[in-house]
């Protein structure tokens, strides 16, 4: 359901692309290509870290963050 608010939303601003995040599940990948996407492959490097706290703040916070900043502005 949110995935679909936010692609309302971003037809309503004339948005041309909507990025689906990818998948290492066939099955899943398969589902989202059926949209007519295309995937597109990128080399992600990250540094290792063993510091939990660190990676909650930078990595996981953001990305619910953001999440949140949508679905309210719908």
């Amino acid at each position: 359901m949110i995935q679909w608010e936010a692609i309302r939303k971003a037809k309503l601003e004339n948005l041309s692309t909507y990025d689906f995040v990818g998948s290492d599940l066939p099955w899943l990948a398969k589902f989202k290509m059926s949209f007519g996407g295309r995937l597109l492959e990128y080399v992600y490097l990250e540094k290792s870290s063993s510091d939990w706290v660190e990676y909650l703040t930078k990595k996981v916070f953001p990305r619910y963050k953001r999440i949140i900043e949508i679905v309210r502005s719908i």
